[in-house]
């Protein structure tokens, strides 16, 4: 059927656009571990476009297997890689199955890469926040000296490191 051999066609162009993503979020980790903004805004720039890529894929692939699905009398929606490797001819079958399972894994190793660059930027951006914070903070004005030393205020306090009771 000509339907499922676009759509094999198809899931495999999605599967390297995925690889692509995979790659550049890698790409990424490596800068954001090196603290190199510049390469990280590049790489960046490069995944949006691959997410992109992934994007239309993902249209194309629902697309086909819709004609495809309409070709068997199936309900869309139940129509995914497991139930097309089961539709196809016996000479499909083996090549689906396995393009699902490397899709599927792929698309796992994304994720997780995915989720551990996020949590670096978040730890970053919470590390600046704190920073940004501490720097600015009422009393940081008092950590201004003068040439004799003096930070123009009166202490607060100006009892002796130990009580008199002691």
């Amino acid at each position: 059927m000509k339907e499922i051999d676009k759509a094999v066609l198809i899931i495999a162009q999605e599967k390297e656009a995925y690889r692509k993503a995979l790659d550049l979020a890698k790409e990424k980790h490596n800068s954001l571990k090196q603290k190199d903004l510049q390469r990280l805004d590049e790489v960046v720039k490069k995944e949006q476009g691959a997410l992109f890529e992934i994007k239309l894929a993902q249209q194309k692939r629902e697309k086909i297997l819709r004609e495809v699905a309409s070709a068997m009398q199936l309900p869309p929606e139940e129509l995914n890689l497991r139930t097309l490797a089961q539709l196809a001819p016996d000479r499909q079958k083996e090549n689906i199955e396995n393009l699902r399972v490397e899709f599927s894994k792929l698309v796992d190793e994304y994720k997780r890469q995915d989720t551990i660059n996020r949590r670096i930027i978040e730890d970053e951006l919470d590390y600046i926040g704190f920073v940004m914070n501490f720097s600015t903070r009422e009393g940081s004005a008092a950590n201004n000296y003068d040439q004799a030393g003096n930070t123009g205020r009166e202490p607060a306090y100006r009892a002796g490191l130990f009580d008199q009771k002691a």
